[in-house]
C-alpha cells in the first residue's frame, strides 16, 4: 500500500474509521434527470456548444460576403523638417538712385533726375521653425468613402459557404455524439450501480447465514460432535464472507459516487 501510494517505508499509516454506507435513492424512473443535469454541466458538452456557436457565426460571416461592402475611412497628417527656417518681417529703406538725365532749356544743360526714398517690407529668416508649428502649418486630412460590390470571385464565396454549412454539420453532429457518449457512461453506471447493490445486499444475507453456521459449528465443536478441521473449515468460509460483504461494500459505494458525480458535479464522501 505505501508502494501505490508513493509513500516512504518508514512512513505511519492511519486507517479511518470505515465508510458509513447511505441508502441510496436512485432508481430506473430518474435516470432521465440524471442524464439532463449532466449533459447541462458536463464541461465537454459545453466546449461542443460553443464550437458550435461559432460555427454557426462562421455562416453568417460566409452569407455576408455576397453583400456589398461599405467603407469609410479617414486619414490626419503632417510632417516636419529640421531645415525647415522661421522669418520675420523686416523693413527696408531704398535710398534715392539716378534714373535719368534730362535736357533743360532754361539751363543750357542737363539735370539728372533721382528716384524718390521708399520702403518695403520683407521676410527674413529668424532661426529653425518650431516642431509644433510645423505640425500645425502642414496638416492635411482625408476622408473616403467607397464601396465594394462582388460579382465574381471564381465561386470562392459560394466554397466558403457550403464549407461553413459542413463545418455546421460536424459541429451539430459532435454534440449529439458527446452527449450520447455521456448518457451512454449514466447508463452503464447506473447498471453498475443497480448490480453492485443487489451483490451487496446478496452478500449481506449470505454473511448472515455464514455467521450464524459458525455459531452452530461452534456449539457442536464445544459438544464434541465435529472435529477441528470441520470446524476451521466453517470459519474460513466466514471469513471469506465477511471479506467478500466488505468487498462488495465498497464496490456499491463507489458505483453510488459515481452517479452522484453525474448529478451533483462534486464527489460526497462523508
Amino acid at each position: 500500500m505505501k508502494q501505490l501510494l508513493l509513500m516512504p517505508l518508514r512512513a505511519d499509516i492511519q486507517f479511518e474509521t470505515s465508510y458509513k454506507l447511505r441508502e441510496a435513492l436512485y432508481n430506473l424512473d430518474g435516470i432521465d434527470t440524471i442524464t439532463s443535469r449532466a449533459i447541462a454541466r458536463m464541461p465537454q458538452v459545453k466546449s461542443d456548444e460553443f464550437k458550435l456557436r461559432a460555427a454557426q457565426r462562421q455562416v453568417y460571416m460566409s452569407k455576408g460576403a455576397f453583400s456589398p461592402t461599405l467603407s469609410l475611412s479617414y486619414y490626419s497628417g503632417s510632417n516636419f523638417i529640421n531645415l525647415a527656417q522661421d522669418y520675420r518681417d523686416s523693413t527696408v529703406i531704398v535710398d534715392p538712385s539716378p534714373i535719368g538725365n534730362v535736357f533743360v532749356p532754361q539751363l543750357n544743360s542737363f539735370v539728372t533726375i533721382n528716384s524718390l526714398q521708399s520702403s518695403y517690407t520683407g521676410k527674413v529668416p529668424d532661426g529653425e521653425r518650431p516642431y509644433w508649428m510645423q505640425i500645425s502649418d502642414n496638416l492635411s486630412h482625408r476622408v473616403t468613402l467607397s464601396m465594394s460590390i462582388p460579382i465574381f470571385s471564381r465561386f470562392q464565396r459560394k466554397t466558403n459557404l457550403s464549407n461553413s454549412f459542413l463545418q455546421l454539420k460536424n459541429q451539430e453532429l459532435q454534440l449529439e455524439q458527446t452527449k450520447n457518449k455521456i448518457r451512454e457512461e449514466i447508463y452503464t453506471a447506473y447498471i453498475n450501480y443497480k448490480n453492485a447493490q443487489k451483490a451487496y445486499y446478496a452478500n449481506v444475507t449470505n454473511a448472515k447465514a455464514f455467521d450464524n453456521s459458525l455459531n452452530f459449528a461452534r456449539e457442536k465443536f464445544n459438544a464434541g460432535v465435529i472435529n477441528s478441521l470441520d470446524f476451521n473449515t466453517t470459519v474460513t468460509n466466514d471469513q471469506n464472507a465477511k471479506s467478500e460483504l466488505l468487498r462488495s461494500k465498497y464496490e456499491y459505494i463507489f458505483r453510488k459516487i459515481v452517479l452522484d458525480f453525474y448529478v451533483y458535479g462534486v464527489v460526497n464522501i462523508e
